[in-house]
């Protein structure tokens, strides 16, 4: 397979020099092998293989790999659709994760959520990059092409990254937070997010009206 290849080479790479400082072993320790043989799909089983995946456990990142994967290509599709890219990109989606694991706080938000974070800006930076390179090669006299995102997920990379509206998002709860995040920040359905978060999905529509009726609140935007 050759996702198995890359990986195997990705581990072999960087093993060392991504995760320099950790005080890694070499190989998965028996105590690391059995937490990962009960490892499931719940949130956080897999905040704990990202945890595994940050002392640079190998077979903790190929399980990681097995419960996320199919989400996260889903994820990539919505921005990319063709399906040979998307898969690409998805394996730079495990690449990063491989090398920021370190990065995740399960305080700051679910795991299926900086994952589907990645494998959106991913995508959106594969998109960009694709239509700046047909771009160059287009003559002076066609019109600049307009990315084709949606007014909803451009509003979202707002309040995902500036001004008032981040601290806004942050100081929502925790849950609402994450459906948020899902909902319009990776273009998920209400149904998709749900299996992403274990809940119904009228669960989830309802952390996403309560916290944007916060947002808004403090942002003093009228209704």
């Amino acid at each position: 397979m050759v996702f198995a290849k890359c990986m195997l080479a990705l581990c072999c790479t960087y093993g060392a020099g991504a995760h320099s400082g950790r005080n890694m072993s070499a190989r998965v320790t028996a105590s690391g092998a059995a937490r990962v043989a009960r490892v499931g799909s719940s949130d956080s089983q897999l905040a704990e293989l990202l945890v595994l995946v940050a002392a640079g456990d190998s077979s903790a990142f190929s399980s990681l790999y097995k419960a996320t994967s199919t989400q996260v290509l889903a994820v990539v599709r919505r921005q990319l659709i063709d399906l040979a890219l998307s898969e690409e990109v998805r394996q730079d989606v495990y690449l990063e994760i491989w090398q920021q694991a370190t990065k995740f706080s399960q305080a700051r938000g679910a795991a299926m959520v900086w994952i589907c974070v990645i494998a959106r800006r991913r995508a959106i930076d594969r998109v960009r990059a694709v239509h700046a390179s047909r771009r160059r090669d287009r003559t002076s006299g066609i019109r600049e092409w307009t990315p084709p995102y949606d007014q909803v997920s451009e509003r979202m990379d707002f309040v995902s990254e500036f001004g008032p509206a981040a601290t806004a998002l942050r100081e929502l709860p925790k849950l609402q937070q994450d459906a948020i995040e899902l909902v319009y920040g990776c273009g998920l359905s209400s149904v998709e997010a749900a299996a992403v978060l274990c809940v119904a999905p009228g669960t989830v529509r309802t952390r996403v009206r309560d916290g944007l009726l916060r947002l808004r609140a403090s942002l003093g935007v009228a209704a």
